[in-house]
């Protein structure tokens, strides 16, 4: 040791210092004799990433909404099983099927003469009046001689009451005419603007008229 230079010694205590670092499981040496950096940590996971929340879904509210906009007002009704909440009131009536073969549905009440046609309120129609259906025949004269006599009933209104029912006037889809099939799809349904006074058969509880006579539906 004595007899090296002190540039020597220097290098040569560095390279035992190296060696001991080495052994002891420190830094790596270069091949010049200087002490490499320890090795980076390894990078940290990132967190899991955010899962977007579920969208709502869309329920009846939006055609509620749609009536309300049209300047319709939402109500409750009766109307045949199977419309659904909704339905279409321009056409044929889907609300004046006999009590049985009814049930408590939502409907877009539309102003003035205007109807829900199952997106906003419109002008109904049903292709014209349709007639006054005809005065029913002057009914003929009393005979000659006879008495004018009870006069009865004659047809839908004879047909109504020899099955139990009662003849009555209501407002029925313009077109109908007297004595509508209320066992079927409901002839009595539409709105104001859109129906007229017709004769109607009222029958005893849990039977319709099916355009001849009061049945169980």
């Amino acid at each position: 040791m004595m007899t090296l230079g002190f540039g020597s010694t220097w290098r040569l205590l560095g390279a035992v210092g190296c060696s001991a670092v080495l052994i002891l499981g420190g830094a790596a040496c270069s091949d010049d004799g200087h002490d490499l950096g320890g090795s980076g940590g390894t990078a940290g996971n990132g967190g899991t990433s955010a899962n977007g929340g579920t969208g709502a879904n869309g329920g009846s509210g939006g055609v509620a909404t749609a009536c309300e906009q049209a300047g319709g007002t939402v109500v409750e009704s009766d109307c045949c099983t199977g419309a659904g909440d909704f339905p279409n009131l321009c056409s044929v009536g889907a609300c004046g099927c006999a009590p049985q073969n009814s049930a408590p549905t939502q409907i877009c009440n539309c102003p003035g003469n205007t109807c829900w046609d199952g997106v906003k309120c419109a002008d109904g129609g049903f292709g014209g009046a349709g007639g006054g259906g005809g005065s029913g025949g002057a009914g003929g004269a009393a005979g000659s001689g006879g008495v004018a006599g009870a006069g009865g009933f004659g047809g839908g209104a004879a047909d109504c009451v020899n099955s139990g029912g009662v003849v009555k006037d209501s407002l029925c889809c313009a077109g109908t005419g007297d004595f509508p099939n209320t066992c079927g799809v409901g002839a009595c349904g539409c709105s104001p603007g859109n129906s007229e006074m017709v004769q109607v058969c009222e029958c005893p509880l849990d039977v319709c008229f099916d355009g001849t006579s009061c049945v169980s539906p």
